[in-house]
């Protein structure tokens, strides 16, 4: 918490030196020392981008104590020596799975090409829904399975018909 608020002027936050040592010495409490990043280990910011989160949702995993496997660069001071493992963050941030079927998997399933799966969805045969990707958190369309089996109970390809 910055000690003077600069937000109400236009100004930048003032911060205690007190303060922002206690910060980092939480962050760091608990980090093996390494000297170089291993498989997988990754810096704050570096992590943020892959697992497709923000910095601070990473600093709150690590004060909260739920991110168990973290490092801390020899070469390195502060913020920036602070390594994660990038498996552990993007299971902890990741969003709950949707269930449903994207086009190219709606491919697979029908033994179909994605001009077919996309031609079913965008004609309305097959139903969508818009949900939130687990990983980027952006809304996606895709297609229950139950929707999916209905399709696939009602009809055949003609491959499929020719072949059998």
């Amino acid at each position: 918490m910055p000690r003077v608020s600069g937000a109400d002027h236009g100004a930048a936050d003032q911060f205690a030196l007190e303060d922002l040592d206690a910060f980092l010495d939480r962050l760091l409490d608990g980090a093996l020392p390494v000297k170089a990043a291993g498989d997988g280990q990754v810096s704050i910011p570096d992590g943020a981008k892959l697992a497709c989160c923000a910095s601070g949702e990473i600093v709150r995993l690590i004060l909260d104590g739920r991110l168990f496997r973290k490092s801390r660069l020899t070469s390195e001071r502060g913020y920036m020596s602070v390594l994660v493992d990038i498996e552990e963050v993007g299971a902890l941030v990741r969003g709950p799975d949707h269930g449903g079927l994207t086009g190219l998997e709606i491919k697979d399933r029908l033994s179909a090409t994605a001009k077919v799966a996309a031609a079913l969805i965008k004609h309305g045969h097959l139903k969508t829904i818009t949900v939130i990707n687990p990983v980027n958190r952006c809304p996606i369309v895709v297609v229950p399975v139950v929707e999916v089996e209905r399709f696939a109970a009602d009809y055949v390809s003609l491959f499929a018909l020719a072949k059998q």
